[in-house]
């Protein structure tokens, strides 16, 4: 897969079947970090990327990066929320449910996204 001008976060799936990472496309010095899962991008368009997770099915993917201020948190190519700060996750507490624990502001919470 490539080529990248830089990878980060690689992570393998619980079987070793697939692969998901971030990276910055080469050939392009203003290029912003994208998620991948098997070379195939799936969401993009950050500043900062920390390691994405799989589900168990690996048909899920899990990021979470930063665009401007805020750290975006997600699912596939999907948006959930923008926080100050993740404390803990991202991760499959079961088959329909993705969790993590962030900051917001002064508040601390456990957010959970259900997916089917």
């Amino acid at each position: 897969y490539g080529p990248y001008r830089n990878v980060w976060g690689l992570r393998l799936s619980d079987d070793g079947a697939h692969a998901a990472w971030a990276a910055i496309a080469a050939g392009d010095p203003t290029a912003a970090w994208a998620y991948y899962v098997d070379g195939r991008a799936v969401v993009g368009g950050f500043t900062e990327a920390w390691r994405p997770r799989l589900d168990a099915t690996n048909r899920r993917l899990a990021w979470l990066g930063r665009r401007g201020d805020r750290i975006r948190l997600g699912l596939d190519a999907r948006q959930h929320a923008s926080v100050d700060e993740v404390l803990w996750g991202p991760k499959f507490t079961d088959a329909t449910h993705l969790t993590w624990v962030v900051r917001r502001g002064h508040n601390v919470v456990r957010l959970d996204v259900r997916f089917d």
